[in-house]
């Protein structure tokens, strides 16, 4: 269903002077792809931000929205590594796994059902998904990269380069 806001305000972030937006109504229709259009500085990033975390009253927990972030500071990371690394909940179980099989502690029956949990979750992101290495590598070339592009570290790519490489990471996740 469309998502109605209705009379909210965007706060300036920098904590001074008038809000950004003040008793604003905002409409998220389903299956409409929208836009954000205005000069630098009038809240379009904080608007992002506060929609993605629903930090606006009337937004749903359960909503979906994907930031890109305008570019990705260039490193010895690879696109493929960096899109494989942006799927925050397969990286985390994957930690919380790796930990808990570390563990020097004894475990108790209820860490032994949580690792159990995170083995199930984890293989059901594998199931709904596939395997996340040649979905990567899908969404890559999707938006151009060649075979030597994606394992090349991301400092050596242009600008526009990095910036396909954060709009992968969206489409990943």
């Amino acid at each position: 269903t469309d998502v109605r806001l209705l009379n909210f305000s965007l706060p300036n972030k920098k904590g001074s002077g008038e809000d950004l937006l003040s008793s604003q109504n905002l409409t998220l229709a389903v299956g409409r792809r929208l836009g954000l259009v205005g000069r630098n500085g009038c809240g379009k990033t904080t608007l992002m931000e506060l929609l993605a975390r629903s930090a606006i009253p009337g937004v749903p927990a359960k909503m979906s929205l994907l930031l890109v972030k305008q570019e990705i500071i260039g490193s010895e990371m690879t696109p493929l590594s960096t899109v494989m690394h942006s799927e925050t909940r397969r990286i985390g179980l994957q930690k919380y796994i790796e930990n808990a099989e570390k563990s020097t502690t004894k475990a108790t029956d209820a860490d032994a059902k949580n690792l159990a949990n995170a083995y199930e979750r984890l293989s059901s992101l594998d199931e709904a998904q596939g395997a996340p290495e040649p979905r990567a590598l899908r969404v890559l070339t999707g938006l151009g990269f060649s075979s030597e592009m994606v394992n090349k570290p991301t400092k050596e790519l242009s600008g526009g380069w990095r910036m396909r490489v954060s709009i992968a990471c969206a489409l990943f996740a």
